[in-house]
């Protein structure tokens, strides 16, 4: 109780010793803080995630004696009433567009592990832009070409080694863990 009340009062000498203008600045950036539509649309996504975990079990696994089970994860949590994509990671996949997007120069794209294609799909939003989605799970793949198509996104099933060095301007993998 004393470490608490000696932690108030220098946090009340601070207060004092600041001006009208940097107490109000102070108080307009929490404020922003605690009312930003974007950090709170993530504390949501966050707590949604949490909260559904609870009824839905992700036992995402992928090993090379299991294969890619991602895609059949997503179906059977889909059929039991759960989401279809994690919402962190649309949120993930979404950042990381938002990132390619400040620079115009990428107007050639490879997405390794694509996955459903959110990604893919957000990118080639933009005009005048080729996007190559690869992914080596079929089903995940045949799902992204049938419900995530557009005319400059293209879905394989080729390694990165198959692509030459300097043939796209950026390669994205998102959660994607290389194994040997």
């Amino acid at each position: 109780m004393n470490n608490f009340i000696s932690f108030q009062k220098s946090r009340f000498s601070r207060i004092k010793k600041m001006s009208f203008s940097q107490f109000y600045s102070k108080l307009i950036e929490k404020l922003d803080h605690l009312f930003s539509p974007i950090k709170n649309l993530r504390r949501a996504a966050f707590a949604l995630d949490k909260f559904s975990l609870s009824f839905f079990e992700d036992n995402y696994q992928e090993r090379e004696e299991v294969g890619a089970v991602n895609f059949e994860v997503k179906t059977e949590r889909q059929q039991m009433g759960g989401y279809f994509e994690q919402p962190l990671i649309v949120l993930l996949n979404r950042a990381c567009n938002q990132l390619i997007n400040y620079d115009s120069s990428c107007q050639k794209i490879l997405e390794v592990g694509s996955g459903t294609g959110i990604f893919a799909y957000e990118a080639a939003k933009e005009n005048g832009r080729q996007v190559v989605a690869s992914e080596f799970n079929d089903g995940a793949r045949s799902w992204a070409d049938a419900n995530r198509k557009r005319d400059n996104l293209t879905y394989c099933k080729l390694p990165l080694s198959e692509f030459t060095k300097n043939e796209f301007d950026v390669v994205v993998s998102i959660e994607v863990i290389q194994q040997p």
